[in-house]
């Protein structure tokens, strides 16, 4: 019989695989941490991509390090000896995986969310508003009438609105960072005093919505302080103008639009008084505040159309991306579930169906809005920039800014820019006139034209001069 052979004794080989496995998910750590921090300070719709980057690392992270745990388990088993440390540093991984994915996705989706009302506040990408605590300066208005009420709903409507509170709060110096840049850009007077207006009337709609929720919950909340403004918030990468559009059109032009809208809903249903006054105010300046943004994008394309214009199209393409605002936030989900549904909608409080299906007309409204403005700039787009070019490039949304205190020794700024913008009207006619009528009486009129100090009523009757002129012409090729 041949004598059996002793099988050799095992050998301890390098635990390679999850040695590498290890070691590449530890480095995946730092690298996705630096991915997380940029997605903080991405501009507005930018966040996405870096949202998906971080959740694609994260599952790297997350295989690499599950693999590094199975082999070291599966040397350990075999050999007896080693592969304890790769598979407890590749548990750990994993698990910070999964954590650090859950977390961070949770505070970027938070940071790109905007909020009605008001205009969100971003410092290095995050929205913030202010914490509370108990105090009664910020409380000023009329206070609804809880008679009747259960207690949660009470305790549901006190929430929303000192949710509102926040969020116009912190609207307050998001104004003041538009104003900012303005002034960066050279944009005209009157677009820095609509802005710090509507910065007034947001200070004034936190005052009404404390006193709401005052009302109904039988005491007064005020605000903490923001020491995270004092870190940044003003500082601009690139183009301003490029950013100043891109933030216009999202935080101005179709949220507050949309703020308005969801305003003007809620103060259609609400029955009580007092809240659906503080709801019809807050829904007619909103939509001043958006009408501030458009004026903002129309001034901006007769400034740089050439640059300005492919920002607003990139902006207008990532428009939907983001997340809408919600009518209740997630910390707030369980006192709203325990309320009356049909008791907050007598008080002013619709549910987020109804937000979400204005958001889908308001985004088809904003986007046809754009698309019409892009084809059809203004007729000054492009000329001079000098300080009689500056003055009158505003569009036509300037027409619609809301006058300010009455004063008997000026005109209303409502009333300047009309005029304004009927003189570059007459400038464009009277050009096309002057093409058309040649010599002669075509070079008095442009003479006239050029003129500096022409007051409105010579320009108007220049223009009249014109028109009168042109339908004498019958032989002329075009009309005016």
């Amino acid at each position: 019989m041949t004598p059996e052979l002793a099988a050799p004794p095992a050998v301890d080989v390098p635990n390679r695989v999850s040695l590498i496995a290890m070691c590449i998910s530890l480095l995946i750590i730092p690298v996705n941490c630096g991915i997380y921090f940029l997605a903080l300070s991405a501009k507005r719709g930018d966040g996405g991509t870096w949202l998906a980057l971080f959740s694609l690392l994260a599952l790297g992270q997350l295989v690499t390090g599950t693999v590094a745990m199975v082999a070291g388990i599966r040397h350990r088993v075999k050999y007896g000896r080693s592969g304890v440390a790769t598979a407890i540093f590749g548990a750990l991984a994993a698990l910070g995986a999964l954590a650090g994915w859950v977390s961070g996705f949770f505070l970027l989706a938070l940071g790109s969310m905007g909020g009605a009302w008001g205009r969100p506040l971003r410092v290095r990408g995050r929205q913030l508003h202010p914490e509370l605590k108990e105090g009664s300066d910020w409380t000023r208005g009329e206070r609804p009438d809880p008679t009747g009420l259960d207690e949660p709903t009470r305790r549901a409507l006190e929430a929303l609105w000192l949710h509102d509170a926040q969020k116009e709060h912190a609207s307050v110096p998001a104004f003041s960072r538009v104003s900012w840049i303005l002034a960066a850009v050279g944009a005209p007077a009157e677009l820095h005093e609509w802005s710090l207006r509507a910065a007034l009337e947001e200070a004034e709609h936190t005052r009404l919505c404390f006193a709401l929720a005052a009302g109904y919950g039988g005491r007064s909340f005020t605000v903490e302080p923001m020491p995270d403004l004092l870190l940044g918030g003003l500082e601009v990468k690139g183009n301003a103008l490029v950013l100043l559009a891109d933030e216009s059109l999202g935080d101005g032009c179709q949220l507050e639009d949309y703020n308005a809208d969801v305003a003007a809903a809620c103060a259609r249903a609400c029955h009580e008084p007092v809240t659906r006054a503080v709801l019809e105010r807050i829904a007619r300046e909103e939509r001043t505040h958006a009408d501030f943004s458009w004026a903002v994008v129309e001034w901006l394309l007769t400034r740089d159309f050439a640059t300005v214009r492919p920002a607003l199209e990139a902006a207008l393409a990532r428009l939907a991306l983001p997340p809408r605002p919600t009518a209740v936030s997630s910390d707030k989900l369980a006192l709203v579930r325990a309320a009356d549904a049909a008791v907050l909608r007598r008080h002013g409080r619709l549910p987020d169906e109804e937000w979400a299906a204005m958001w889908s007309a308001r985004l088809e409204l904003t986007r046809t809005r754009l698309l019409e403005l892009l084809e059809s700039p203004s007729p000054l787009a492009g000329e001079g920039r000098g300080e009689g070019a500056n003055a009158l490039r505003c569009g036509t949304s300037l027409a619609k800014l809301p006058p300010a205190e009455p004063h008997r020794h000026r005109v209303a700024p409502a009333e300047r820019f009309a005029r304004k913008r009927q003189r570059a009207r007459y400038h464009a006619v009277a050009r096309r006139g002057v093409e058309h009528l040649g010599a002669g009486r075509g070079e008095q009129l442009r003479r006239l034209e050029r003129a500096r100090g022409v007051e409105a009523e010579l320009e108007l009757r220049l223009a009249a001069q014109v028109v009168a002129l042109r339908r004498r012409r019958v032989a002329a090729p075009r009309r005016l």
